[in-house]
């Protein structure tokens, strides 16, 4: 743990979120902040399923993924914040958090649209 690094980390780039995407944008930054976001969703999209099956209600999960997905990015980003070679920053976290609200999202669309348009078409009451 050095000065050095927590200055770097310090940056109003590092603090402000998004600040770096408006700034310079590039595939890698589109890229990677696709990729922090997709990190959590299939973990919060079981977690979700099985939870609902067992009677959880969707606001109850939704919130619990969403503060999951947070608390995954603050753990990842502060064990960043020590690391010499790693900067942290408050976009991820937010797009962990992004990643655990899609997640459940899935589960309600699935539940929601797809599962009764499917009952649908198997009884023959709707044609593709």
């Amino acid at each position: 743990f050095d000065a050095e690094v927590l200055a770097k980390d310090l940056l109003p780039e590092n603090l402000i979120p998004f600040y770096a995407y408006f700034r310079k944008t590039s595939l890698w930054n589109m890229y990677d902040l696709i990729a922090t976001t997709a990190f959590m969703v299939p973990i919060t999209f079981y977690w979700s399923f099985r939870r609902i099956e067992n009677g959880a209600s969707y606001h109850t999960q939704y919130i619990l993924t969403t503060l999951a997905g947070l608390l995954t990015g603050m753990v990842i980003e502060f064990s960043q914040l020590l690391s010499f070679e790693r900067i942290a920053e408050i976009t991820d976290i937010l797009a962990y958090g992004a990643g655990g609200a899609i997640g459940t999202f899935l589960v309600y669309y699935y539940h929601e649209q797809v599962a009764p348009t499917l009952g649908l078409i198997r009884k023959g009451q709707l044609r593709l």
